[in-house]
């Protein structure tokens, strides 16, 4: 049954794991600011979608125990994502420029499996920069990097989950899924809006959420859905269903088991979204909190539990974040249906 185009999200597809047992010594502070203030109107793709946007209030900083990831081999850690097979373990990678290999390890920084990491056979590396799983166990690795909205080669790398803590076991190849942006006609356009680094998984549907770089006009994040995850398929044609006002440029997102919390990451903060009931329309429904985070250029983020988030920068930091240091934010207003495209 095809789905509303206002669709956001409904069911998660991955156990969380339990806290881990430490977490090394160290702080960050979260930043006394709210979002850059927006441009004026929307920008961006998708002409009649709804634009929602709400306006958070300052908090108080707050102490972020962390740890150092220990793996040298994790150069920059670009995405996070519980291991459904292992509680307590996560899958990362690095982006452009490095070996097509996932990396397990713990909350406390310590390497799972191989130091190396998991070499993903079949697979390359253009610019790989998130990771979600399907409710059968098969990861999904985001070659969806595309700093200067110039490729045409977008796509998506599914592969069976292997065991990280297995020490031997065969490891079958990768497939390719290949996808682009319906709105999508310029390589680059005017506006680059085209960019990602957050996929994540609700009501067994996989959704994106793009990265804006155009200069005034990257508080914007559209979100997408793939109808399928058939690589036997064509290219698959992502259609805009909504905008949000993220204040930054996006950079994860991760969903929690019991379908009501949707954390989304971006250069300067956290964003959770929170429903109360089920339905299409999560923006203009969900209570929205948000934290401004000063941690580095982090770019991972998951639920290390109920009350807790996990998130990763590129210099090898590990941040907890716990839910209660965000800031309530009210719920969305719908700004337009954005029938305009600067």
């Amino acid at each position: 049954m095809k789905r509303p185009a206002s669709f956001f999200f409904t069911r998660v597809v991955r156990r969380l794991p339990s806290s881990p047992a430490r977490l090394l010594a160290g702080a960050a502070a979260l930043l006394l600011a709210a979002p850059l203030a927006s441009p004026a109107g929307p920008a961006g793709p998708g002409d009649g979608i709804p634009h929602y946007r709400v306006a958070p209030a300052n908090i108080p900083a707050v102490s972020l125990p962390h740890a150092r990831i220990a793996s040298p081999a994790v150069t920059e850690s670009s995405a996070l994502l519980p291991s459904r097979k292992r509680p307590g373990v996560f899958w990362t990678l690095n982006d452009s420029g490095n070996p097509p290999r996932l990396h397990a390890l713990r909350a406390d920084g310590s390497t799972v499996g191989p130091e190396k990491g998991f070499l993903v056979p079949g697979a390359s590396n253009t610019d790989w920069e998130a990771l979600a799983c399907t409710p059968d166990g098969l990861l999904v690795i985001g070659d969806i990097g595309n700093n200067k909205n110039r490729r045409r080669d977008l796509c998506l790398w599914l592969w069976p989950e292997p065991d990280p803590e297995a020490p031997a076991q065969p490891l079958p190849a990768a497939r390719r899924l290949a996808f682009r942006y319906a709105d999508q006609t310029d390589f680059p356009p005017p506006a680059r809006h085209y960019d990602a680094e957050a996929l994540f998984f609700a009501d067994g549907a996989l959704h994106l959420l793009t990265k804006h770089r155009k200069p005034g006009a990257d508080t914007w994040t559209t979100l997408y859905r793939f109808d399928h995850l058939d690589p036997d398929q064509p290219a698959q044609v992502l259609r805009p269903l909504a905008r949000f006002y993220s204040g930054d440029r996006v950079t994860d997102a991760a969903i929690t088991a019991d379908e009501l919390r949707l954390a989304v990451l971006t250069r300067s903060g956290v964003w959770l979204f929170t429903r109360g009931q089920r339905g299409d329309d999560f923006f203009s429904t969900a209570a929205i909190a948000w934290a401004p985070l000063l941690a580095g250029q982090c770019e991972g983020i998951a639920f290390l539990d109920a009350a807790t988030l996990l998130v990763s920068n590129e210099g090898s930091q590990l941040f907890r974040v716990p839910l209660a240091s965000l800031h309530p934010a009210g719920r969305a207003t719908l700004e337009t249906s954005g029938n305009s495209v600067p």
